[in-house]
């Protein structure tokens, strides 16, 4: 699993059988790295001639292939909702999946990403909200709560299927947020004059690992070795 989760590493190794392939393929769905398994088994002459795995190939390709155009579509209204924060003066920054896709990874569909993440200063989230809001989004998440963990769900009215995230810290828990806090001025600091250095990106991936998700997913580990890499 861990040869294949990983972008850089060949696949390689001993034959497996078909029933173990479609564990592994069922376990890296799960773990958010099935197109990297994808792409390392595509054209493999020594996949068994198995009918069922075949078969389960063929619909993981198409779910693949649809999970490409949702992922065309959120950078669409994250484009469209990054010019309307600009047009605002509002600073803001895209972060995590679409850019960790494209600065991290060789093969960008590599890394899927099911929603847009976008960073904001606290004091401009209700401003940023009026801007998504104006961009045919509508909130799906409690307004109080999400001032409280610093975190606005927003979806798309004509497709729920979208959804942006708007965020004054990534650090969402408010006790760790008082030991741990990553916004705009940690950014900047990493950052200096750039934007979305390697170092920054490292730094993302870890708290978006680690301080959200504690590792159940071997993406977000993968996030990690990746940021590692590209320090080099």
């Amino acid at each position: 699993m861990l040869r294949f989760a990983d972008p850089e590493a060949a696949a390689g190794g001993e034959d497996l059988s078909a029933k173990t392939l479609t564990a592994l393929l069922d376990n890296a769905e799960f773990h958010g790295v099935l197109p990297i398994m994808l792409r390392k088994l595509s054209g493999d002459a020594r996949l068994p001639a198995d009918a069922d795995l075949h078969g389960k190939l063929e619909d993981l390709r198409q779910k693949a292939t649809i999970a490409t155009g949702q992922s065309m579509l959120l950078k669409y209204h994250g484009d469209r909702i990054m010019k309307g924060l600009a047009a605002d003066n509002i600073p803001a920054r895209i972060v995590k999946g679409p850019v960790f896709a494209r600065k991290l990874y060789r093969n960008v569909a590599d890394r899927p990403f099911t929603d847009i993440d976008i960073l904001v200063e606290p004091a401009n989230l209700a401003r940023a909200n009026q801007v998504i809001a104006a961009c045919g989004f509508e909130l799906g998440s409690n307004e109080a709560e999400s001032y409280e963990l610093q975190e606005f769900k927003w979806l798309e009215k004509e497709n729920s299927s979208l959804l942006v995230e708007l965020h004054g810290d990534l650090v969402h828990d408010t006790g760790m947020r008082r030991r741990l806090s990553l916004g705009f001025p940690e950014l900047r600091a990493i950052d200096g004059e750039a934007t979305d250095t390697p170092a920054a990106l490292l730094t993302i991936a870890i708290v978006h690992a680690a301080g959200g998700h504690k590792f159940h997913r071997l993406q977000l580990c993968v996030d990690v070795l990746q940021g590692v890499r590209a320090l080099q």
